[in-house]
């Protein structure tokens, strides 16, 4: 299948809603890129970056790379696989919203302006 046509099923998952990635403004870079090789719309969507939330939320750790957050937060983790990475940034999300005690990922962004 190419991105084409593989696009639209994508498309669905990610416009209106907020996507979580490490690093995201190199994530949000290859979508662009290849949005625009193909010719394609740019979907309607936000984006938050685990990388600069933990900056904010744990500033005192060593780097923030993913592989450092998940060690921290004893999460195991197959470096460098997409599917662990992205199941890795949401469990990193799911640890800033605790780590506030926000309860909901409005309410995290509210009280820690990222």
């Amino acid at each position: 299948m190419m991105y084409p046509q593989l696009w639209p099923i994508l498309d669905k998952y990610v416009s209106n809603n907020i996507v979580i990635a490490h690093n995201a403004s190199f994530d949000m870079s290859v979508i662009r890129h290849t949005l625009d090789y193909f010719n394609l719309p740019y979907p309607e969507m936000d984006y938050l970056c685990t990388a600069n939330i933990s900056k904010k939320v744990w500033p005192n750790l060593m780097n923030h790379k993913l592989n450092t957050l998940a060690d921290h937060h004893g999460i195991e983790f197959e470096h460098h696989h997409a599917l662990e990475d992205a199941r890795v940034a949401a469990k990193v999300m799911m640890k800033a919203i605790s780590a506030y005690q926000a309860g909901s990922m409005d309410l995290f962004l509210a009280v820690k302006k990222v």
